[in-house]
């Protein structure tokens, strides 16, 4: 008596699974999308303000003093950066940077809501003609 093996597994050439994939391929791209869309990507007036606020926070201005013109660039001082980042350092880390500028806002003058772990703040910035910044401004919630 000799045993029986079971037939080999066969597999049936043209049939895939195209179609499932596809359209879990085309949901996943909508998902990513929709994300995008709904996700805020800073834009160059956050990303500079931000910089300049964790240099602050630093209280080394050397990485962002070529973003201030050269008359504010005079007043990067240790002693009067250091008085703004005491206040800012018990704040937290920098976790974002939201442009709020009103739509009828002098041209260059930016407007931003700055949230650090323990605390939102206003923050203001001045740009001159060649994008360097002419004022700067950091003041608690009212």
């Amino acid at each position: 008596m000799s045993a029986q093996l079971p037939a080999p597994a066969t597999i049936k050439r043209g049939a895939t699974l195209g179609a499932p994939i596809r359209w879990a391929l085309v949901a996943l791209l909508v998902v990513i999308i929709v994300f995008s869309f709904f996700t805020h990507r800073p834009n160059a007036h956050e990303k500079l303000f931000a910089s300049v606020t964790e240099a602050v926070q630093r209280n080394d201005m050397s990485p962002v003093a070529k973003d201030f013109n050269a008359i504010q660039r005079e007043q990067l001082t240790r002693a009067s950066v250091g008085r703004l980042s005491d206040q800012l350092v018990p704040l937290g880390k920098l976790k974002n940077v939201k442009e709020t500028t009103p739509k009828d806002a002098a041209p260059r003058h930016y407007t931003f809501d700055v949230q650090f772990e323990k605390a939102t703040w206003k923050g203001f910035m001045i740009l001159d003609e060649d994008g360097k910044i002419t004022g700067f401004r950091l003041k608690p919630p009212q």
